[in-house]
């Protein structure tokens, strides 16, 4: 991991370490057209090769699968070729959610622990926290439960039906899709969760009791663990993810809402400029004020979060130190901040919608060695990224020699 212990300045160690490697989303779509230039097709080549190096880890994450899901069937072809290049890079290997770094980090600051957030999972657990979902088993303990009610007050159909409905209103859940659940259609099933038929069968077991609620999740896991099948499932399912889609792009939507909070200020203020003539942001602008305002923000942010994490977190008031417990918040906040700044002034920058989503992949930066930014996000995120040890690569064509020199 690039980023050094809590506390600690960082210092690389001699010894023969993995070079972890976090590409662009567009990255896969370029590389994998069959039209792509040949200096395109050489970079993919070279990759490659490089997957093959003992010590080169390349990693991917639920970000990157959610926007390479094709939202039409047209574009179903060129999402397969994304996952397979993908797969064929990274293998299972992935950095956990966001909520579960943002969680973990937070964890780690109010600890004050000196091991840094494990970020990496090589077994495929790119999803959010699985809590936050009901499971496969879980909906089939429901409709038992619900069916005992029934059974037991007498209800008619109807009234059964009415029964789901008010009970599962919250869950996102449709009668008919409960009641396959309770009977074992697992054509129903699979247009409710993303399983692989042969991990269904394992649920069609829990149904008559041959096969524990353990797992039954644990079926439902592994399918969720490969890639394939994931954008399979949201290429056929695009147009009614229901809770699994939420479940999946929930923690992206919310953390971008936040993120556009966070800008509107800064927006408020380039209107009041461009309207009186004036900024009222004053001193905020010098570079000194722009670094006092950003360490601000991000301690606003991270004691906002710790609280809701630990109703007796104490205030955290130094901004380095959050740096060093939370660095893939911190470089969210910060990049975030930083790409406002280019909005402001005569010669202002329109944000842009994909600014955020950057800003969100850049998360990550500090738990590898090579990122991979667009041309405009890269020098922010590298500003930011650099006292991690992390390399940020601004031309794709580039990253084969940026992960050489990692090796090194």
């Amino acid at each position: 991991m690039p980023h050094p212990l809590p506390g600690c300045t960082l210092v690389k160690s001699m010894t023969a370490r993995p070079v972890n490697v976090y590409l662009d989303s567009s990255d896969f779509s370029h590389l994998s057209d069959p039209r792509a230039p040949a200096i395109l097709q050489q970079t993919r080549d070279r990759l490659l090769e490089l997957a093959q190096h003992p010590r080169v880890k390349f990693v991917f994450s639920g970000a990157h699968l959610s926007e390479m899901a094709p939202l039409e069937a047209r574009y179903a072809d060129a999402a397969a070729r994304r996952t397979d290049l993908l797969v064929s890079l990274c293998k299972r290997r992935c950095l956990i959610s966001f909520d579960r770094l943002m969680s973990a980090e937070i964890q780690t600051l109010i600890n004050r622990s000196s091991e840094p957030v494990d970020a990496i999972s090589g077994d495929g657990n790119w999803f959010p926290d699985i809590g936050q979902i009901v499971t496969p088993a879980q909906a089939i303990d429901a409709v038992k439960a619900l069916d005992d009610k029934a059974n037991e007050l007498g209800l008619s159909r109807k009234e059964r039906r009415a029964l789901q409905s008010r009970t599962t209103r919250r869950g996102k859940f449709r009668s008919a899709a409960l009641d396959a659940l309770g009977n074992g259609n697992m054509d129903e099933i699979l247009k409710v969760y993303p399983m692989r038929r042969e991990d269904a069968e394992v649920i069609m077991q829990y149904v008559v009791g041959k096969v524990s609620a353990r797992r039954a999740d644990q079926a439902f896991l592994e399918s969720l663990r490969d890639p394939r099948w994931m954008m399979r499932w949201f290429r056929e399912h695009h147009d009614r993810l229901g809770v699994v889609g939420d479940w999946v792009r929930g923690p992206a939507r919310k953390l971008t809402t936040q993120m556009v909070s966070v800008a509107g200020a800064a927006a408020r203020a380039l209107q009041h400029e461009r309207v009186t003539g004036k900024n009222p942001l004053g001193d905020q602008l010098t570079t000194l004020g722009w670094q006092r305002s950003q360490d601000e923000l991000l301690l606003t942010v991270i004691n906002r979060v710790a609280l809701a994490v630990s109703t007796g977190a104490s205030k955290f008031t130094d901004a380095g130190t959050v740096d060093n417990y939370c660095p893939g918040i911190a470089m969210c906040i910060r990049v975030t901040h930083s790409s406002l700044r280019n909005s402001i002034g005569n010669t202002a920058r329109e944000p842009k919608p994909n600014d955020f989503v950057d800003a969100i992949h850049s998360m990550y930066a500090p738990y590898v060695d090579v990122f991979r930014g667009d041309r405009y996000m890269s020098p922010i995120v590298s500003l930011h990224a650099s006292k991690y040890g992390t390399k940020v690569v601004a031309k794709l064509e580039e990253a084969p020699a940026a992960i050489e020199s990692a090796l090194a």
